[in-house]
């Protein structure tokens, strides 16, 4: 979710990174846990535009189990970006799902 006032800035910049094939495959995830809360930042990159989009959030682990789930029943992660209103912006594929969930089979194991 991102605030309106980037909305315009965010498209932009997706949808250059689409029209020139780019589509921004390469991304890093970094996060950090502090008790049940996770922290997080992905970066994606688009190479053919030498554009990065960051993109920060945080959830409780306890609301993830489903997300875990469907990322390793898919073997993808998705992010769809969208504002405050549920506007949908655009969405990302990622080939792994490991850097969102390092530790998913054994959380599910739980």
């Amino acid at each position: 979710m991102i605030p309106d006032n980037f909305a315009d800035q965010f498209v932009d910049v997706f949808d250059r990174g689409h029209e020139e094939g780019g589509e921004f495959q390469e991304y890093e995830v970094y996060r950090s846990e502090v008790g049940e809360h996770v922290f997080q930042v992905t970066v994606l990159y688009d190479e053919p535009t030498a554009n990065a989009i960051l993109l920060a959030g945080s959830y409780e682990l306890i609301n993830a189990q489903d997300l875990m789930r469907a990322a390793l029943d898919q073997g993808a992660m998705f992010t769809h970006v969208q504002t405050l209103d549920q506007t949908a912006l655009g969405s990302f594929q990622h080939e792994g799902w490991e850097h969102f969930f390092p530790n998913a089979r054994q959380r599910l194991d739980e």
